[in-house]
């Protein structure tokens, strides 16, 4: 996706390093600010976790935020690091994943986390 014509309504400066968690607040602070909500949100890859995508999903926002294993799955060597999270497929219709030697793996539990940095 090529950005053109952007602009810049809000940023935030702070000593966490994961700053993923402040990305809510500064949506929420750009609405209040501009009786608007954004049509669409870019934000680097400490942005690009599952909180704000489904934040954006919800919100009808356009998400432009780099995924957080994006640089992982561009470097992946498929041998070495044969059974990492990111080389099994997942198939949205069976509700299961698929692993590198091509076998099914169906899900028997499933777990909701709230990802949250401490500082």
């Amino acid at each position: 996706m090529q950005l053109e014509n952007e602009l810049v309504v809000d940023y935030t400066i702070t000593a966490n390093a994961s700053d993923g968690q402040d990305f809510i607040e500064l949506i929420e602070t750009t609405k209040n600010d501009y009786n608007k909500t954004p049509e669409m949100a870019t934000a680097d890859g400490g942005y690009g976790n599952e909180e704000n995508y489904d934040y954006c999903e919800k919100e009808n926002i356009k998400a432009n935020l780099k995924p957080i294993t994006l640089n992982q799955e561009q470097t992946a060597n498929e041998e070495k690091n044969k059974y990492k999270k990111i080389n099994f497929k997942y198939n949205e219709e069976k509700d299961e994943y698929i692993c590198p030697e091509k076998k099914h793996c169906v899900i028997h539990q499933k777990r909701n986390a709230v990802t949250q940095t401490v500082i």
